[in-house]
């Protein structure tokens, strides 16, 4: 199928499309026209082929109305021509999803370095698109073993909702930057790729292990590995995890426990999508009280901040706190890890004018362990002048876990 707008080709072969193609087509009923006498100016030009790759049928499209067959124009008499369907058929990822990359021998030598270099980058920007773009795709044409084929749709899956989210640390997108592969030949018809690559600055690396079958190269293994990455998160840290074994996703007990990985993981996105977003809009609103982090004191439990006050005022604070995590550009309050009633020691502390002070917090025992991820810490604090006479303020200081 050729677009006449762009010129972009794509060659489909898979049968479902195929017959959706040919069922809109053919259950359209047309009225002859006038001849064409080569026309210009059309949508589409679709070919059929058998399977010995020889052309049974072609036509051409103008429009969601109108074809040119066998040198003559035909109105549709009712309905449409699914052009959204074409337009689908024939995007980037559609022809990435149905690209498909064959070698001449039975196989892999090193005639072939260039194909599997061009099969790998492929794979990431099918990936890496899927989720920028926030499209479903099939991994079929590049991963043949049933295991690693479900891995891939489901950390498709999770890192678009990752991404929806706001919380990966890595750029997705289309048409990635490569930089100097490493390709190994490890043994007959096995070859391990190393595929450096940046997508709006921000860069990362794809493992893959790649084989033949039937001359046309397959995936059997592959991690990308970042640091926040669905696929760290269920096969392994980079310094643990190996890309040498083409038989890894045959081990069944390996790959349960992988499974077992992603729906605890996809539980708690499921969770984050239920945070409380929130209440606090008047924020850091305190003339000449301030509230900062300190400098090398963040940890996943805690951190210390410095509280300023450069005004003329008379300020109390206690030990109250909220935490709040960014997602997707907005703040949404973190959940709490206690079950039943809690609370904070009901103490004062005076900040008077001129006068810096450092408070250390230990979130531990209410929030847990946080993950990685933007924060911030919000503090109430009083501009004290009288018993019964005072404003409060919320301040709020931004963190990162890393």
């Amino acid at each position: 199928m050729r677009s006449g707008n762009t010129g972009n080709t794509v060659e489909i072969t898979d049968t479902n499309n195929i017959q959706q193609i040919t069922n809109n087509i053919n259950s359209l009923e047309y009225e002859e026209g006038d001849p064409s006498n080569n026309s210009s100016g059309w949508l589409y030009s679709i070919k059929w082929y058998n399977t010995d790759g020889k052309l049974i049928e072609q036509i051409v499209i103008l429009d969601n109305k109108t074809i040119d067959y066998e040198d003559k124009f035909y109105k549709v008499s009712d309905g449409n021509i699914d052009i959204e369907l074409l337009d689908d058929l024939l995007s980037t990822l559609k022809q990435l999803e149905n690209q498909n990359f064959s070698i001449q021998g039975e196989i892999i030598s090193y005639a072939d370095d260039k194909t599997i270099v061009e099969f790998g980058k492929a794979f990431v920007n099918l990936f890496n698109g899927a989720v920028g773009e926030q499209e479903k795709v099939s991994f079929e044409r590049y991963i043949s073993n049933n295991n690693l084929l479900k891995f891939a749709d489901k950390i498709l899956e999770l890192t678009q909702k990752q991404d929806l989210q706001g919380s990966n640390l890595v750029n997705y997108g289309l048409n990635n930057e490569f930089q100097q592969f490493e390709l190994q030949h490890i043994e007959d018809n096995l070859c391990y790729l190393k595929l450096p690559f940046q997508f709006e600055g921000s860069g990362n690396t794809c493992k893959m292990l790649i084989i033949s079958e039937n001359k046309s190269l397959k995936l059997v293994d592959f991690y990308f590995g970042s640091k926040d990455g669905v696929d760290t998160l269920a096969t392994g840290h980079p310094a643990e995890r190996e890309i040498n074994d083409p038989n890894l996703w045959e081990n069944e007990e390996w790959v349960s426990g992988v499974f077992d990985k992603l729906k605890n993981f996809e539980e708690k996105l499921v969770t984050e999508e239920n945070l409380e977003p929130t209440a606090y809009e008047v924020i850091n609103n305190f003339d000449g009280v301030t509230m900062t982090i300190k400098e090398g004191t963040v940890s996943p439990t805690g951190l210390t901040v410095i509280f300023k006050n450069n005004s003329n005022a008379q300020c109390i604070y206690g030990e109250y706190f909220l935490l709040e995590k960014k997602i997707n550009e907005n703040w949404y309050q973190v959940p709490i890890a206690i079950d039943g009633n809690y609370g904070f020691n009901d103490i004062g502390y005076e900040l008077t004018f001129g006068e810096n002070e450092e408070w250390i917090v230990d979130w531990d025992w209410i929030y847990g362990s946080l993950d990685t991820g933007e924060y911030r810490i919000v503090k109430d604090i009083l501009d004290f002048r009288n018993t019964g006479d005072y404003d409060e303020y919320y301040l709020v200081a931004e963190f990162t876990i890393i």
